[in-house]
């Protein structure tokens, strides 16, 4: 089985990709999933493709549409599958969920659909609460899987003062599948830097040794830095 998975996550499709008019190749396996001739067809030619019936680490099951797109990772360019939203999402994300907000005892509205998760029932009376939620399986744009913790909180867009969900800067509970420690999150937190000999890469699934520190990227968010040297 393993001779089987790893030659299938090693499979490279061919073509000439409409977007460049250039012979390309790409992964044949996305998340699991193995592109068709025709799925394989519609990617070069510059189309957008629905996947269904993808499993999360949850065994729950979910779609997603992307197409291909010029990507970078650790200094090397490559054209591969991305996702560009999840399946309902367009449909989800306007969704909005009504309540007394415990914080202020007022009712208050807030759109139910963040990161493409759509809150339950349980995550709504929760947020109401004033209470700290944490979804999981959530899918970044370089396809690797993710969880953010967060709240309802006061917040303005362009003027407009809204309530809804926004995420806490926290140091995540892994990275490239190394799971840090109490100890190490401790660490991170308190600006030191960590070694990490186990780490995977999420697109060639090689093992590497770095060390790491939690702070602002190039973006200005909060992240897992990288050092290799």
């Amino acid at each position: 089985m393993a001779d089987k998975k790893n030659s299938e996550e090693k499979e490279r499709a061919f073509g000439v990709w409409n977007e460049t008019g250039k012979e390309i190749s790409f992964a044949r396996v996305w998340r699991g999933h193995r592109f068709s001739d025709k799925e394989v067809k519609e990617l070069l030619e510059g189309k957008d493709i629905t996947i269904n019936n993808l499993t999360a680490k949850d065994n729950s099951k979910y779609g997603v549409i992307g197409g291909l797109a010029e990507q970078e990772y650790n200094g090397v360019r490559f054209v591969g599958f991305v996702r560009k939203s999840f399946v309902g999402e367009n449909k989800e994300k306007k969704e909005k969920v009504s309540g007394v907000w415990a914080v202020t005892g007022e009712e208050i509205t807030f759109t139910r659909v963040a990161y493409g998760h759509r809150f339950t029932d349980d995550e709504v009376s929760k947020l109401l609460n004033g209470e700290t939620i944490k979804i999981d399986n959530l899918v970044s744009r370089d396809n690797t899987l993710y969880s953010v913790k967060g709240k309802l909180t006061n917040q303005e867009y362009n003027g407009h003062p809204f309530i809804g969900f926004e995420k806490e800067d926290s140091i995540p509970d892994s990275w490239c599948s190394h799971v840090f420690t109490d100890e190490e999150k401790m660490i991170l937190e308190a600006g030191g830097e960590v070694e990490i000999t186990d780490a995977v890469s999420n697109r060639t699934k090689n093992s590497f040794a770095c060390t790491v520190t939690y702070g602002e990227n190039d973006k200005g968010k909060m992240a897992i830095i990288t050092n290799f040297n």
